[in-house]
This record gives structure tokens, C-alpha cells and sequence, in this order.
């Protein structure tokens, strides 16, 4: 082995990540890019990120069972404000409730069938130092406007 391919090998990666060797759980990007992100309820947002959370300890399963003392237990989200913000998520197009069980079940809806929202669209760009462009939504034609 020469000293270039080991020079090759412990040059650090330029990873997606910014805590290399911590656990983390990922986010779908749409969230932000639809604008929805900025358009929750610091609630709703809790909400869904922690049974993003519970799916991803389940290795990935898009369904989750658990009831509501304990989703409260784990995102601190009150238990009176918990119907509005499942029947907001639900709106959004986000997740799937099964009420019918007990504890429920919630299905987390695959981002490219969410619902279109109308909301302001986010976009970041990276020009030397990262950048957020605004769109708004489609015009009748279809297209995109930015300002």
C-alpha cells in the first residue's frame, strides 16, 4: 500500500449529516419545501416529528400504535389540544388515524401524497453561504412566481 491511497482513505467524508456518529431520525424535506413547516403550530409540528420519531425506532415502520398519555409523555404536547392537532395533521395530509383501535393507530402518509397546500414554498440555495428563496403558489397557468 502506498502513501497516497492511505492519504486517500483517512481524508474525513463530507457527509449530509451534521453529527457523525450521534442518532438522529431525518425529516422529510417536502415539509420545508412545501412551506407546511412554516405554516404549523409549534404543537402540530412536535406532534408529527415525534411519531416520525417512533416510526423510525421501529425500523422504518409507517405505522405506529401508541396512545395519547404516552405521546404526551414523549413531546410534552397537552392532552386537551391533542384531537385538534391529529384532525390538523390529518387535514394536511400528513398522517392517518385509525380511531377504531385502542391505542390508535396512526399511518404516516409517503410525502409525494400529501395533499398540495397553498402555502408560500421554501427553497434553499447554495451560493457560498446558504440562502432561502420564497415561491409562491402556482398561478393559474401553473407556473411558479418568486419574490
Amino acid at each position: 500500500m502506498n502513501q497516497h491511497s492511505t492519504q486517500m482513505r483517512t481524508k474525513p467524508q463530507n457527509q449530509r449529516y451534521p453529527f457523525p456518529g450521534a442518532h438522529f431520525f431525518s425529516v422529510p424535506l417536502k415539509l420545508y419545501e412545501s412551506g407546511l413547516a412554516a405554516h404549523m403550530s409549534s404543537s402540530e409540528f412536535k406532534r408529527y416529528c415525534t411519531l416520525l420519531r417512533l416510526a423510525n425506532y421501529d425500523y422504518g415502520a409507517a405505522e405506529v400504535e401508541i396512545d395519547q398519555k404516552q405521546l404526551a409523555e414523549l413531546d410534552g404536547v397537552s392532552p386537551r389540544t391533542d384531537f385538534n392537532i391529529h384532525t390538523r395533521l390529518e387535514e394536511y395530509g400528513l398522517i392517518n388515524i385509525d380511531r377504531k383501535k385502542k391505542p390508535f393507530k396512526y399511518t404516516l402518509v409517503h410525502p409525494n401524497l400529501w395533499l398540495e397546500q397553498e402555502f408560500k414554498r421554501r427553497e434553499l440555495q447554495k451560493r457560498g453561504r446558504i440562502q432561502v428563496q420564497t415561491k409562491y403558489p402556482p398561478d393559474l397557468t401553473g407556473g411558479f412566481g418568486t419574490k
